[in-house]
């Protein structure tokens, strides 16, 4: 399917735009603080390096990384195998966005599937991100007639239970920081999953170097495959297989 409209091109933003512009900032601060060291004399000198190399390795090394990682994910092409093992798969993807995943997924849809993308649409997290971005997303990548997205959380899933033969929640559950919500979200993917049905779940492992070199301290965010591992498991999911795309790990996983 192509873009049906060659006059525009789909928008799909920046992933923590605004946190970038703002450490950022901080890290160009840090670096003019540091370089002005070297006209001062001591001991201004000496704390002007330190303040201004703490500020750099903190904020200005993932400003530059998630930078890159911005300018790269463009050109990541993700091919959905998983999906050719369900003739007509009803799919939901929690945590759509702006839709750069769940496209590519329509895209590879077999005949007689469809997508369901359901957000709270965080302009924070991805930059432009809302339902009319999204749904006109669709429209100029011709996958329009095979989607669907929602306003909708994760922690209260819109649906009825054992709707979906696949549900693909991909980065997202790091971003539920309270407990109770995180063992809310499971257990609404558990209830709108058929009995029968894959989950395909993604998150960052913070023990990759990738990630490290992509944000610096900022990947004590994120979890190591082992937690969320046993995470699943305590939430009713068998991890039946896992892939590692350079530090980024897709969980596959069947109801226990």
């Amino acid at each position: 399917m192509k873009n049906q409209n060659k006059d525009e091109n789909p928008k799909y933003g920046w992933y923590v735009g605004n946190i970038i512009l703002v450490i950022g900032i901080l890290g160009g601060i840090g670096l003019i603080l540091f370089i002005l060291g070297f006209f001062l004399s001591s001991p201004i000198n000496i704390i002007l390096w330190i303040v201004g190399m703490t500020l750099s390795l903190v904020f200005l090394w993932p400003a530059v990384g998630l930078t890159m990682m911005n300018l790269w994910v463009p050109y990541i092409k993700v091919e959905y195998s998983f999906l050719k093992e369900c003739s007509t798969p009803k799919i939901l993807d929690c945590g759509c966005g702006t839709g750069r995943h769940a496209i590519q997924m329509a895209k590879q849809l077999p005949e007689g599937g469809f997508l369901t993308g359901i957000d709270i649409y965080d302009s924070v997290a991805i930059s432009g991100s809302s339902l009319q971005r999204v749904q006109k997303n669709a429209e100029l990548e011709g996958v329009a007639d095979i989607t669907e997205f929602r306003v909708g959380s994760i922690t209260d899933i819109p649906f009825d239970e054992q709707t979906f033969d696949i549900v693909s929640v991909g980065s997202v559950m790091h971003e539920v920081h309270d407990d109770a919500d995180k063992a809310k979200a499971y257990s609404e993917i558990y209830r709108v999953l058929k009995d029968d049905g894959l989950l395909y779940f993604g998150e960052w492992n913070r023990r990759s170097l990738k990630l490290i070199l992509f944000t610096g301290i900022f990947a004590l965010v994120f979890k190591s495959k082992k937690y969320w591992e046993i995470q699943l498991k305590i939430h009713g999911f068998n991890v039946t297989k896992t892939e590692n795309m350079v530090g980024f790990i897709d969980y596959f996983c069947k109801k226990l």
